[in-house]
């Protein structure tokens, strides 16, 4: 029987004793993920053990490593980038199989190293610039000459959409690059050129060794001008459970009713309405190959692509992989899935 860790930030097995899984995809997607891929390594048989990482240092881990178990799955985003990529390669050090590895991880952690990066194996990305974590006012001119309007900014670090805006004007930037600023998670920020979605929608996939197991377009029947689903989703998510207004900057993104009531995971839907099932084509299937292969091999992955006249391009590559809208639009075990190649790989 394998041993296997799965690595968290909030959840350890205590709190996991008194989750009811079935409610979850509605009322914390976050969780549901976790839960869901511990529901997969009891199924096949896993001695399962959360774990939060802030409970980890690479010191301790060197004391107990004669517990240490076979797998550790990695659950959760890096805020600590430093201290918690010296952990997974720690756990790597004393021979526990780490998914995602410790250099994957941090790349996908880092969305500037991960544009350039993946621009040096020759894989199409936005056009992309740094911003420092102050605004700079006499660099907005710069930054709209360089990628033209509009642009996005979103934090160099981080998930879900979460302070990430498009900018049509030189105000838009700086109060959008201000907002990031003053967050006490985010270091820097991000600009990047903005890629019409409207032709072609943003294609989901979920990457498991190198294979597409799940794919999906987002090509909303209703006119959207920002296609952000993460920030909007959760948003959604929250209301749904907690019948209050959200008080973030993503209440601006998803402030119109027709986006609210597209988003409304509790009613029907058409077809193509929100999310519909992508033809995974040789090409398709290639570009995300080789991406997975130039972040060092990644083994579980979301990766978020744009296309454009030219083909398809990375808007980003996402570890730990978000999946709940796979497993609620296409039907799938995703959880199950992940544990499955987990125990196979060890």
């Amino acid at each position: 029987m394998a041993n296997v860790w799965i690595i968290t930030r909030h959840i350890d097995d205590a709190k996991a004793s008194s989750i009811n899984v079935d409610e979850l995809l509605i009322t914390d997607a976050r969780t549901y993920e976790i839960m869901m891929v511990k529901s997969g390594l009891d199924k096949l048989g896993a001695n399962t053990k959360f774990i939060k990482i802030s409970d980890l240092s690479p010191e301790n881990i060197k004391n107990i490593k004669s517990t240490l178990p076979d797998i550790a799955i990695v659950r959760c985003n890096m805020w600590d980038s430093e201290l918690e990529t010296k952990i997974l390669e720690e756990l790597e050090y004393q021979g526990v199989l780490v998914i995602n590895s410790s250099k994957s991880h941090f790349i996908c952690n880092d969305k500037l190293l991960q544009h350039d990066h993946l621009n040096c194996f020759g894989i199409r990305t936005p056009k992309s610039m740094m911003l420092p974590r102050n605004v700079d006012i006499e660099l907005l001119p710069t930054i709209e000459e360089f990628l033209g309007l509009p642009i996005v900014i979103k934090p160099r670090t981080g998930t879900s959409g979460i302070l990430t805006v498009k900018c049509n004007n030189t105000e838009e930037i700086k109060n959008a690059w201000s907002d990031i600023s003053k967050d006490k998670y985010y270091k820097n920020a991000l600009a990047q050129r903005w890629i019409n979605h409207e032709p072609y929608g943003m294609i989901n996939v979920l990457v498991i060794g190198g294979e597409i197991v799940s794919c999906f377009q987002r090509i909303p029947n209703t006119k959207i001008d920002f296609w952000n689903t993460g920030a909007i989703v959760f948003d959604q998510l929250s209301q749904l459970s907690e019948d209050k207004k959200i008080k973030t900057i993503k209440e601006k993104i998803a402030a119109s009713d027709p986006t609210k009531d597209l988003y409304d995971i509790t009613k029907p839907r058409p077809k193509n309405d929100l999310r519909d099932e992508y033809p995974i084509s040789n090409e398709l299937k290639a570009f995300c190959k080789a991406t997975c292969d130039a972040i060092y091999g990644i083994d579980i992955v979301r990766i978020d692509i744009l296309k454009d006249s030219d083909g398809y391009m990375i808007c980003e590559v996402n570890s730990p992989a978000g999946y709940p809208a796979h497993d609620m639009f296409m039907g799938k075990d995703c959880g199950l899935l992940m544990a499955k190649y987990a125990l196979e790989k060890l």
